[in-house]
């Protein structure tokens, strides 16, 4: 089975993304755990929820991977957490950072903050967009990780997805990409 993670800085769509994937080669796409688990909190978490978030994550992506034998796009990893804590707490759980490292996936597309920023009460750092991409990136690359940056409006980050994937794994998903 192939893995496909989409990250990258709150606003620039992911979870859009994930989902227009999963419905062009019709696989499952493990959402992101944490808008599930903050909206039951009124958005209000500590230090100490991101490990619950942690571990949300990996079971959603759990119950996933029995639904498919072949592609699964997830909408977010741990590296998410890891970075989302670090900019906010200066540190990180050990046991998300030693998760972190032991899931690693065939490929990640890193959104990059071009299109405009969509305000919601969960999200927190528009202006650091870009510094945050940076961390993504240089996590990624530390890791020595396959990843491609999706650049572009609207549908355009949609279409060089899509090429990226058929490319790189040979699936071929619906005829037509619209």
């Amino acid at each position: 089975m192939k893995k496909i993670v989409v990250l990258g800085p709150e606003s620039t769509g992911k979870s859009t993304l994930s989902v227009k994937l999963a419905a062009f080669f019709q696989c499952p796409c493990v959402q992101e755990y944490a808008r599930e688990y903050l909206n039951d909190r009124d958005g209000k978490y500590a230090e100490n929820d991101l490990l619950n978030i942690a571990k949300g994550q990996i079971q959603l992506e759990r119950k996933a991977e029995k639904k498919t034998s072949e592609l699964l796009v997830l909408d977010t990893d741990l590296t998410v957490i890891k970075i989302w804590s670090l900019v906010k707490y200066r540190r990180c759980n050990p046991w998300i950072l030693d998760m972190t490292q032991k899931r690693v996936y065939d490929l990640y597309l890193l959104t990059y903050p071009d299109i405009p920023w969509a305000p919601d009460p969960l999200r927190e750092h528009a202006e650091k967009s870009l510094e945050i991409f940076s961390l993504y990136e240089s996590e990624l690359q530390n890791r020595n990780l396959a990843f491609e940056i999706i650049k572009g409006k609207d549908d355009e980050r949609f279409v060089n997805a899509v090429k990226i994937i058929k490319s790189r794994f040979g699936f071929t998903g619906r005829d037509t990409i619209f």
